[in-house]
């Protein structure tokens, strides 16, 4: 059985970053001058290493639609995409394209679509099977059956057509331990297609060395996908993946978790065996406010670290508590301290539009960005998705939302979604704030001045310009 793992072509005329869980997060130069590898299409790949299996990322080969389609075979007999609902519309139009050169194509879609709406995804007739949840474990068994002519019935955590009827199967459980996964196969992509202009050397590679997260944030799909069960791989699992990198080539590597640093402990035993293995490789990932400290953060620094990605969100704390970050200001405040003092870089993430948002909370969110003083900043507009619990709230008020799919990859986090249900400021207003905060960020004197002083090539120079963009 001849099978195709497939990031789809983009039929914009600017970069798309296409995330891990989400199935698309961001477009546009602003945000998305990025290309991070397909780790969850490279994990179902891995663990189908058995059956004759390819992965085509045309997205980070800027294949056009019509490129796509004269590069791809028609011989597969299985195709598996990775869709959210932003890009569900155009990977159901790719995929028809597909299955008009090849009837007898057997169409996958896994991906948070089909978690939310395992009945309603499969309404489109090009797809005959619908993954809910954790993909490897069900899409492996599902090869299995369908090689055999099996008992679909019994394959859990898959939605399907029989005689005319979409049947949903119990729901798989997560799986529990994350070590017995195989390590993402990097001979099946090129390292060199792969971006992010806040790393500071390539090629660069990503890892996932959790999953699920701790939080109960409001906006968030991550516990809709993977349910509210946060597991992480031990220590010596990800040092054996981190050395396998750093001897394929690779200098440098995001920890794409939700939060890398939930356990002190283990994030410690993984700085000092980077440090006791002499693995070279530089660093970053994503904390949450309050799991990190100063003395922890200086460990991640000799370890290689250079940027802590943080979800900050807003500068107000009543609009922090009704989306349920359970974060204090001023532990915000006290975590970008210690990061500056120890010179260690923070890219922080804020959501403009949120539940609440008034012009004076938007006000007040810009003057605590430049009070806190991160390296580097993206902002996007809060948008409700599908299996959350802020998606829910507007669903209640008005049903013109439908399933999300509507708001298109081209719009999402750049354009006012529905945020008139929930917040109190305008969408030309939101836009607007947005333009301004960057500019009153990145255009300030000293902001100017101590970035010009760092730097020390002209590689480095350019990088900053992408990252200001």
């Amino acid at each position: 059985m001849k099978i195709l793992v497939l990031n789809p072509p983009n039929k914009y005329n600017e970069p798309i970053g296409r995330d891990l869980i989400y199935g698309c997060w961001c477009h546009g130069k602003r945000v998305a001058d990025i290309q991070l590898p397909p780790l969850n299409l490279m994990y179902i790949a891995s663990v189908l290493k058995s059956e004759d299996v390819r992965l085509i990322d045309a997205l980070s080969k800027k294949w056009t639609i019509e490129g796509s389609l004269e590069k791809i075979d028609n011989n597969f007999d299985v195709l598996i995409i990775a869709s959210s609902n932003t890009t569900f519309r155009d990977d159901v139009e790719f995929a028809e394209k597909l299955k008009e050169r090849n009837r007898k194509l057997k169409i996958v879609f896994c991906g948070p679509h089909t978690t939310v709406y395992p009945k309603r995804a499969l309404k489109e007739e090009i797809i005959d099977f619908g993954i809910q949840g954790e993909s490897e474990e069900t899409i492996k068994e599902l090869i299995g059956v369908l090689k055999k002519n099996g008992d679909l019935g019994k394959v859990k955590g898959i939605s399907y057509k029989e005689n005319g009827e979409i049947k949903v199967n119990e729901r798989r459980d997560v799986i529990k331990n994350l070590d017995e996964l195989p390590f993402p196969d990097w001979d099946m992509v090129d390292k060199e297609d792969y971006f992010n202009p806040l790393a500071k050397k390539w090629p660069m590679a990503t890892i996932l060395s959790s999953r699920g997260c701790i939080g109960r944030c409001t906006f968030c799909t991550s516990p809709s996908f993977y349910g509210r069960k946060y597991r992480f791989r031990s220590a010596e699992n990800v040092l054996d993946e981190l050395e396998m990198l750093w001897k394929k080539g690779f200098k440098e590597v995001l920890f794409r978790d939700e939060t890398f640093t939930v356990s002190k402990e283990r994030t410690e035993k993984i700085c000092e065996g980077i440090l006791e293995r002499g693995i070279k490789l530089s660093w970053m990932c994503n904390i949450r406010i309050g799991s990190v400290d100063k003395e922890l953060m200086k460990l991640m620094k000799k370890a290689g670290c250079h940027s802590l990605w943080v979800g900050v969100e807003s500068g107000v704390q009543e609009i922090l508590d009704v989306a349920k970050k359970d974060i204090k200001i001023e532990d915000i405040e006290e975590t970008f301290k210690w990061a500056n003092e120890i010179k260690i870089d923070t890219h922080a993430h804020f959501m403009f539009g949120m539940e609440g948002e008034t012009i004076e909370t938007l006000d007040n969110t810009i003057k605590f960005i430049k009070k806190i003083k991160p390296t580097t900043i993206d902002i996007g507009i809060t948008t409700p998705f599908p299996g959350t619990e802020l998606f829910e709230k507007v669903k209640e008020k008005t049903d013109k939302i439908g399933d999300g799919t509507q708001w298109g990859i081209d719009k999402v986090h750049s354009s006012a979604f529905f945020n008139e249900y929930f917040c109190y400021v305008k969408s030309e207003d939101l836009e607007r704030a947005i333009f301004r905060a960057y500019k009153e960020f990145y255009l300030r004197p000293s902001y100017v001045l101590n970035t010009l002083f760092k730097v020390r090539s002209l590689n480095e120079l350019y990088l900053i310009i992408l990252r200001c963009g």
